[in-house]
C-alpha cells in the first residue's frame, strides 16, 4: 500500500504524510523486536564506518571456551565448582 501511495503522491508529499501519521517512521529498529541480520547499525557519532551488525561475529565462528577441570580459587581441589549448597558454607551457624 505504502509503494501505491508514493507512486500516485509523489516521493515529498508521501514523505511529509508518512511523518505526520507514523510514530517515529526513521526509527532504526523499525519496531522489530529482534533486528534483521542485515541491518548494521552506526555505533560512533565521529567514524561513520564504525557499525555494528545483529550477532556478528556469529557465535560459531568463536573458539570453543576452554574449561578447566578443577578451579583453585574454590574451595579445596576437588571440591565441585558447580556445588552452591549453602550449609556447607555456611561456618557461623554450626
Amino acid at each position: 500500500f505504502s509503494s501505491f501511495l508514493k507512486d500516485k503522491m509523489g516521493p515529498e508529499k508521501y514523505d511529509k504524510l508518512r511523518r505526520l501519521v507514523l510514530y517515529q517512521p526513521d526509527s532504526y529498529t523499525d519496531f522489530e523486536q529482534m533486528s534483521r541480520p542485515a541491518n548494521k547499525l552506526g555505533i560512533s557519532d565521529k567514524d561513520p564506518n564504525l557499525t555494528h551488525q545483529f550477532r556478528q561475529p556469529s557465535p560459531g565462528s568463536q573458539p570453543p571456551v576452554s574449561m578447566s577441570v578443577e578451579d583453585e580459587s574454590f574451595g579445596n581441589a576437588g571440591d565441585d565448582p558447580y556445588d552452591v549448597t549453602y550449609y556447607k558454607r555456611d561456618a557461623g551457624r554450626r
